[in-house]
């Protein structure tokens, strides 16, 4: 038995308004939605429990990641074809056949071994194998890296999806990012990074309240700009190893509705010091709590109310009641790294547990 997916509407249109049942383990359902989902349906009849009966969970999962690539269409039916199906219902089989190429072509070829292609660049992804999908972690690499390399740092993409959010590794040009002040300046990134947030969306269904940005060393600086830039786009943030470039931007250059983030950093960190370094004569990387500052002044933290917590065994400085979240500094006496024990703490921080 084939299970397969498909719109039946264009734009706001019907093609067709039926629901077809026919005998068991063959059935379709039309269904109004206001946005895509999957649900497992029983076998049309009790008696009938043979695994084909029911949608198996691999199979749902797999709807799942083809419905996201019509989020737009309010009519979305969901069918086992047999040869009863076709008898009975013609028209709604016909309009699959012709729509199931585009549908897999669109969802299916891309993920972490294919890169996701948006204007200016493209990103890669990995879900969670299990179907249970509550968000989506976009990480910026570090320098001389790559979207390719990045999907093999097995570490953090596990921890990602044993948080139930999908792992994407967003992919720079020659490994740089073009940020404000940065040594590189190839591509207006704000704008390429509004476009990997609306495939997400498109594609996938991740809006911004399941959407946690991330980034080590300059990756973490792109993930600080996004923030400061588009903060609105993203539900959290959690960075490792990197902050803004000096000049820093003021507080009014950034938007006011940044996300709550935890940012981890090391006191034995050459690379990107906590007080930033030069780079060549002309560059330098920012200082984090300076960089830090910022971000708080601009969200309105309530610097009076800081606390200490604890996330990894590291004692972190907790600014709360900012205009969204809590604001986290974390300072390690460790390198130039990101560890998956950090990024368990910082999803769990800003509400990704496992």
């Amino acid at each position: 038995m084939t299970w397969q997916v498909g719109p039946v509407a264009i734009g706001r249109e019907p093609l067709f308004d039926e629901t077809c049942v026919d005998k068991p383990g063959a059935w379709a359902r039309l269904r109004r939605r206001s946005a895509p989902e999957i649900q497992t349906f029983p076998a049309a009849s009790a008696q009938h429990t043979r695994r084909e009966d029911a949608v198996p969970h691999a199979i749902a999962h797999v709807l799942r990641k083809l419905l996201a690539t019509h989020q737009d269409s309010d009519r979305l039916l969901i069918i086992s074809t047999g040869d009863t199906f076709m008898r009975t219902c013609p028209l709604a089989a016909l309009l699959l056949i012709a729509v199931m190429p585009l549908t897999v072509s669109s969802a299916m070829l891309c993920g972490a071994q294919t890169a996701c292609t948006v204007k200016d660049g493209n990103y890669r992804i990995e879900l969670p194998q299990d179907g249970d999908i509550r968000g989506v972690f976009v990480y910026f690499h570090g320098f001389k890296s790559s979207a390719r390399l990045q999907m093999q740092q097995r570490s953090l993409i596990e921890m990602t999806l044993a948080h139930h959010l999908a792992y994407v590794a967003v992919d720079g040009i020659e490994g740089r990012w073009s940020f404000p002040h940065g040594p590189s300046q190839g591509r207006d990134e704000m704008a390429f990074i509004a476009n990997v947030f609306d495939d997400l969306r498109q594609r996938y269904g991740f809006t911004p309240d399941r959407t946690v940005i991330g980034g080590f060393s300059i990756g973490a600086s792109m993930a600080w700009y996004t923030a400061c830039q588009q903060g609105e786009k993203a539900a959290a943030m959690v960075t490792f190893s990197g902050v803004f470039w000096n000049p820093l931007p003021k507080p009014d250059d950034c938007v006011a509705d940044l996300p709550p983030m935890v940012h981890f950093h090391g006191t034995a960190d050459q690379t990107f010091p906590l007080a930033g370094r030069a780079i060549g004569t002309k560059f330098h990387q920012g200082d984090a709590l300076k960089s830090l500052a910022i971000l708080r002044e601009r969200a309105k933290c309530d610097m009076k109310a800081a606390k200490k917590v604890t996330l990894d065994s590291i004692e972190c400085d907790d600014v709360p009641d900012c205009i969204r979240g809590d604001s986290v500094m974390c300072i390690h006496n460790d390198g130039h790294e990101a560890r998956a024990d950090m990024l368990d703490a910082g999803l769990t921080a800003v509400g990704f547990p496992k």
